[in-house]
């Protein structure tokens, strides 16, 4: 096991080559072949280390919970658990202190070869961020033949919610100056989650037939709607899509220029649309609001909270375990 502080490289010449920091597990580059040679996916810092203030999340691992919790409060097993806010009175991405913000250790490396991966880890300890047990997790980051494949897996001690994803930010455009509006995306999901006014699911899967969020074909981004009143409060789109659990994908997203195309597949029941309204702007870097989106797999926001949803309790004993897939292609002309 190590501790560095510098992104390592995994890959093949010529092929997927991916970057992960060790510091919030983080997809700090995902080239894929292009045209005119690699071609960068993702955004990332113009520093090792995101700025202390940073709360874009760019490219990390957030835990123990993806998403917003309801007033920082949940009751698990008769006990009141009460965790430290980042959003107003809610708790986001498993608040302040939470995975992105730490150091993992490196478990394994290997940069290229038959089985080029990254293994980190990271310990929980019982009572971070307000959250009850310890939960031991593990991001196992591997290059396929064409894209990159993440396992995300978590172990406790005690009850606890646990429901991990990854935020890194996609511009398949080449140019990260460039708005998302460009692409096409299309989204495995008849319903979405409807939002109270402070972005918390109300518990109400709302149809997506005839609205702004009917993304089961095709759609380029920036012709959808951006004045809608159900997109006015989230400034954009910043909201769940409830996966068909029969689909092998939940997410599709090309750039027709580049024509580059990519394929999010996952075992979760929902996927996180954010269009990057909230992005700011770091010195050195060339993105600003809305160059980049997120396609996150993950549980639904507030699950905790809400009996209706799908579970997001862990107990000891048992392994928490989110697949990730990012697939690449070109359609070459």
């Amino acid at each position: 096991m190590t501790d560095t502080d510098a992104p390592l490289a995994i890959g093949s010449p010529g092929g997927v080559r991916a970057a992960i920091h060790p510091f919030g597990a983080r997809i700090a580059s995902l080239s894929v072949p292009g045209r005119d040679g690699p071609l960068e996916t993702v955004l990332d810092h113009a520093t090792p280390r995101p700025p202390p203030d940073d709360k874009n999340y760019l490219g990390n691992t957030v835990g123990r919970v993806s998403g917003r919790i309801a007033k920082s409060c949940f009751v698990l097993d008769g006990a009141t658990c009460r965790l430290d806010p980042n959003e107003g009175a809610n708790h986001l991405h498993g608040g302040p202190g939470g995975f992105h913000a730490r150091s993992w250790t490196v478990l394994d490396h290997q940069p290229d070869g038959a089985n080029p991966q990254v293994v980190l880890a990271l310990r929980s300890p019982a009572g971070e961020g307000g959250y009850p047990g310890t939960l031991d997790v593990t991001a196992h980051f591997r290059i396929v033949a064409d894209g990159l494949s993440v396992e995300l897996t978590g172990r406790c001690d005690l009850a606890t919610p646990a429901a991990l994803t990854l935020h890194p930010y996609f511009n398949l455009s080449g140019d990260h100056r460039r708005d998302i509006g460009t692409h096409r995306l299309a989204l495995n999901a008849g319903h979405y989650l409807e939002l109270d006014p402070e972005f918390i699911p109300t518990g109400r899967l709302l149809p997506v037939d005839g609205t702004c969020f009917d993304f089961r074909t095709p759609r380029l981004i920036g012709n959808c709607a951006p004045d809608s009143p159900a997109l006015r409060a989230t400034g954009g789109y910043d909201h769940t899509w409830v996966c068909d659990p029969r689909a092998t994908w939940h997410a599709r997203l090309e750039h027709p220029e580049t024509s580059i195309a990519m394929e999010v597949r996952s075992n979760q029941p929902s996927v996180q649309f954010y269009a990057g309204q909230y992005l700011r702007a770091r010195p050195g870097v060339a993105w600003r609001e809305r160059c980049g989106l997120c396609l996150e797999p993950q549980a639904f926001p507030n699950a905790i909270n809400e009996p209706a949803f799908p579970p997001v309790v862990l107990r000891p004993g048992d392994t928490y375990r989110n697949l990730i897939d990012y697939r690449f292609r070109q359609d070459r002309a």
